[in-house]
């Protein structure tokens, strides 16, 4: 064997050991978040609907899975080298395990060390940016249109009708961005850092690509409020409309734990956040939320991450 391949075969092995670290250490810790976690929400489950609460969490976990295909679309976009399905799922889904250790970059970091030689680490964050941004943008434009549909039918269209817009016209925007970019002011700090990945991603990003991103981020987002309007029928004293106002009360928080990075996946400031806004609901209402939500998310996790485990083994099997 050649010297250059030698070499990367032991940086082969160095990077699966840091994978194989990163994973294990994601699973027990989510585990033990699980744990704790477990004993009231099993406790407030004894007065819901179980077979709508059922229905409910395959919807909250129909939308979690949409995020592989959304990783899978913009590594395409960004990242030079060519990955199959079930390599970026297994990349994200992993990786959405090993965020939830106490510091949200392990799980892009878990990326990095694994793809090391094949996608360029600044692709990778890239991809990161872009889902942040997005995430960020669908929340804002959908916590809104909840909100506006409470005052009238047609606050609610037009809220929804100027959120589309925007997507509509950020790819052509963005290209308009890229070639002025130098021109633009720029913001302070890291925050500067992101403003430029954003143009390059936005001027990038081929329009077919972005109308397939979008497309498959607003399905998330349906199966996802789906889950939290059944999750209000299901409840007692509560109907879709209210558990269509938590979550928008929820999504708000999630922007207020993302801005947490030292905390696992925003653990414990995300569910402050969500009972300070959400106070106009029963006591007993806003526990179940808090710990619903924070149970949904680690069992997806665990979920998508088991299978994607399953399917890296088996590859590995195979070879």
């Amino acid at each position: 064997m050649s010297a250059a391949g030698e070499a990367k075969r032991k940086r082969a092995r160095w990077q699966t050991a840091l994978a194989i670290v990163f994973t294990l250490a994601a699973l027990v810790w989510v585990g033990d978040l699980v744990r704790v976690a477990w004993p009231t929400l099993a406790d407030a489950m004894r007065h819901v609907d179980a077979p709508m609460m059922g229905m409910a969490a395959l919807a909250c976990l129909a939308g979690a899975a949409t995020h592989g295909e959304m990783f899978h679309i913009l590594v395409r976009e960004f990242c030079a080298a060519r990955m199959s399905r079930s390599q970026t799922y297994s990349l994200q889904f992993v990786a959405q395990l090993v965020r939830h250790l106490p510091g949200r970059f392990w799980g892009v970091a878990y990326q990095i060390a694994q793809t090391r030689g094949d996608l360029p680490a600044n692709g990778i964050v890239l991809v990161h940016t872009v889902l942040a941004a997005t995430a960020t943008y669908f929340t804002v434009w959908c916590v809104a249109t909840i909100f506006a549909f409470e005052r009238s039918v047609i606050h609610g269209l037009a809220c929804f009708a100027c959120g589309a817009l925007l997507l509509a016209v950020s790819v052509p925007c963005g290209r308009m961005l890229g070639r002025l970019g130098h021109r633009l002011p720029t913001l302070p700090g890291g925050f500067g850092n992101a403003q430029k990945r954003l143009i390059e991603a936005a001027a990038s990003l081929r329009g077919r690509s972005a109308i397939a991103f979008y497309l498959v981020v607003g399905v998330g987002w349906l199966f996802y409020l789906g889950a939290w309007a059944v999750f209000g029928a299901a409840y007692p004293g509560l109907d879709a409309g209210q558990g269509l106002r938590l979550v928008g009360y929820y999504s708000l928080a999630w922007i207020v734990g993302f801005v947490a990075v030292f905390t696992p996946a925003g653990l414990g400031v995300r569910e402050v956040a969500f009972l300070g806004l959400a106070s106009e609901f029963p006591a007993d209402v806003l526990a179940m939320t808090a710990v619903l939500g924070r149970v949904w998310l680690l069992l997806n996790d665990i979920v998508l991450g088991g299978v994607a485990l399953l399917m890296t083994g088996k590859r590995h099997g195979e070879r």
